[in-house]
């Protein structure tokens, strides 16, 4: 009798999750945004290696620095708008007409930029730089910015704090993406060189 006939059948292993799945709600909600951080830094070698695939961790940067760059962007003129308004009403004056026309000008400039970022991840993505797991994740976390921008129909210092959250809770996703990324190439180079 063979000996291996004697062990027990394999248990069937558990399938890894390696999948990044954008949920809006992790930008508005701060425990969602730092569990999916979490998640994140937490994936192990054999998820890593699924989402990253043969990502460059040299294009991985370029995206990196083009779509943050966007966000701190937004989050720059957002914040300094926000000050006006602030400043204006703090002297009992209701924000004028053209003060919100500036913003919605700043906000469709900043719209433009955050456009720009995306061609960014689309083109390193078709020239096989990026994975698509990675890029698919990245295009949903700026679009939700952009998208919820659009959406803004009137102007006031709540929708401008909504903003400026959204596009710091997007970099603060982005970055854990980057550090994975950042992680995973240098630990796969390292194996390249042995």
């Amino acid at each position: 009798m063979n000996s291996s006939s004697k062990r027990p059948p394999k248990e069937p292993k558990e399938r890894v999750r390696a999948d990044l799945k954008f949920d809006p709600n992790m930008l508005r909600n701060e425990k969602l945004l730092v569990s999916e951080i979490e998640r994140i830094l937490g994936l192990s070698k054999q998820e890593a290696s699924r989402i990253i695939d043969e990502t460059s961790g040299t294009a991985y940067r370029r995206v990196h620095e083009i779509l943050t760059s966007a966000l701190d962007r937004v989050v720059e003129v957002v914040y300094a708008e926000k000050l006006k308004f602030e400043s204006i009403e703090a002297s009992g004056q209701k924000i004028p007409e053209q003060e919100i026309e500036e913003v919605k000008k700043s906000l469709s400039a900043l719209l433009t930029d955050l456009g720009k970022a995306l061609i960014m991840v689309r083109y390193q993505r078709a020239r096989g730089q990026i994975s698509t797991s990675l890029a698919n994740y990245a295009d949903s976390i700026v679009r939700n910015v952009i998208d919820h921008i659009k959406s803004v129909e009137s102007i006031n210092k709540e929708k401008l704090q909504e903003i400026e959250r959204l596009a710091t809770n997007a970099r603060s996703l982005l970055d854990s993406l980057a550090v994975l990324v950042y992680e995973y190439t240098k630990e796969r180079h390292e194996r390249e060189r042995e």
